[in-house]
């Protein structure tokens, strides 16, 4: 490395901090919620999680092109399981949606729409809306299936959803 003048190691230097933000940006914290009898958004641990026919996944960080295949795979192994009728994606604390995280949630939607099943989500923000909106999510699930989140009542849209979602396979 003594050859190489400092301008080319600058340039090194910030090729591998963004390769090293990107591994670190590029996975998703994924979670899964469901309502207790008082209507109160809990998490639910591993032990707990049993075959249900709603499934909240709550998903939170950078949802961009880097993370699309983890975020595809890990959602591909819960709708395959054959009770799982409404995944709803409870986006809260999401940042940075592209194209590809888009094109990700058309074909999970796509899949479960083939299988006589729904994809709901809650907790959007305005920005993420309006993404949504340009890509052509919001038409494809229908708006009535993307819920807005409120800032004062964070978890009132997820309950919308899971209502929204009882009602579909008539619950």
């Amino acid at each position: 490395m003594k050859n190489i003048s400092g301008e080319t190691k600058f340039f090194i230097g910030i090729i591998l901090s963004i390769v090293f933000y990107l591994q670190k940006a590029s996975v998703p914290h994924l979670v899964e919620y469901t309502f207790d009898k008082n209507d109160k958004l809990i998490l639910l641990t591993p032990s707990k999680q049993t075959h249900r026919t709603i499934r909240v996944i709550g998903i939170a960080g950078e949802l961009f092109f880097a993370a699309v295949d983890l975020f595809q795979n890990t959602i591909q192994k819960i709708i395959k399981e054959p009770d799982v009728k409404v995944i709803i994606f409870r986006l809260q604390n999401i940042y940075n949606v592209d194209a590809s995280i888009c094109l990700s949630i058309l074909k999970i939607n796509d899949f479960l729409k083939a299988s006589s099943r729904y994809l709901l989500i809650s907790g959007v923000t305005p920005e993420v809306y309006d993404i949504f909106q340009r890509s052509g999510v919001i038409k494809q699930l229908g708006s009535e299936n993307v819920i807005l989140c409120s800032e004062e009542k964070p978890q009132e849209s997820t309950l919308k959803a899971f209502n929204r979602a009882k009602n579909l396979i008539n619950i």
